[in-house]
């Protein structure tokens, strides 16, 4: 077996203030681009370590795989290394947390 190209263990460690992001959509249910970047604004201009879009508190599990592309690279595009990015990796079907 080849070794892993990696190291096990954690990775950076995650510290200050981390805000997790409700995922504004449409009322078709589309990612709301516009509602997305003003939200990630004002935590950057508030001074925040991290935010974290996606998660449960984002619907990230129930958005349809569309969206949730379009809203990490929205999430990304807007950030632009400002500050920590943190998406979620979780979901209803193993399959498709897998995907």
């Amino acid at each position: 077996m080849k070794p892993a190209s990696h190291s096990p263990g954690p990775g950076p460690r995650i510290a200050g203030v981390v805000t997790a992001l409700v995922t504004p959509l449409t009322p078709t249910g589309a990612c709301d681009h516009g509602g997305l970047e003003k939200l990630i604004e004002r935590q950057v201009a508030a001074g925040v370590d991290a935010v974290f879009v996606l998660g449960s508190v984002g619907e990230g599990p129930l958005v349809t795989d569309e969206v949730y592309q379009q809203v990490a690279r929205r999430a990304a595009s807007c950030v632009a290394g400002r500050c920590r990015l943190l998406g979620g990796a979780s979901d209803n079907s193993v399959d498709r947390c897998l995907a």
